[in-house]
Formats: C-alpha cells, structure tokens, sequence
C-alpha cells in the first residue's frame, strides 16, 4: 500500500549478538509505520539487516532493508501493510534471528 498515510508509530529493534531483543512486533494496518533499528553488534564482519517476508521463498519478501554493520542505529519506512501476520527477519542471520510481525 504505498500510498497509505502514516501512523506516527515507531517500532523499537535491537540486534545484538545475531539475536533480536524480541520475537514479536505490533504494527497497524493500511498505515506507514517505522522501524528502528539499533544493531550493537560491533564486529567490522557483522552485518544486520530487517526485512519483512509473506512465506519461505525470496520473492515473498515484502521489505528489505540494507545491511550494516554496528554499532548503528537505522530508521526504515514500512510501507503500509494488510492486516495479517508476517515473518520478520536478518537476511543474513535467517536462523537466529526471525520474529512475527501482527499488522492489525
């Protein structure tokens, strides 16, 4: 929904030792909402990213962001989203770090 209007909602995401600091992340429907993501994994080798996937396959993904390594802290525009249930998740750490995301 790239023209939905914004929520003035910010969701708050650390990576930290290729884990997240939670496996759930509350966004509301049809609107735009941010992610803030605070990587404080600082190892020059150690990249992170967020992405926002609808199934298993690379072209279910919905968003994904760039990789950076840490410490950083970064802020990614979601576009708006139909209610549901996604997965989110590090590209790169696909393992250890996913979570579910409940857009309502």
């Amino acid at each position: 929904m790239p023209s939905a209007p914004p929520s003035g909602v910010t969701l708050q995401l650390i990576a930290e030792n290729n884990r997240w600091n939670t496996s759930r992340l509350d966004a509301p429907a049809a609107r735009t909402f941010t992610v803030e993501l605070d990587n404080r994994d600082q190892s020059p080798q150690e990249f992170h990213n967020f992405g926002i996937l609808d199934g298993p396959n690379v072209e279910d993904r919905i968003y994904v962001s760039p990789k950076s390594n840490g410490p950083i802290t970064s802020m990614f525009e979601i576009p708006g989203l139909p209610a549901g249930t996604y997965a989110f998740i590090c590209t790169v750490h696909p393992v250890t770090m996913v979570g579910v995301l409940a857009v309502r």
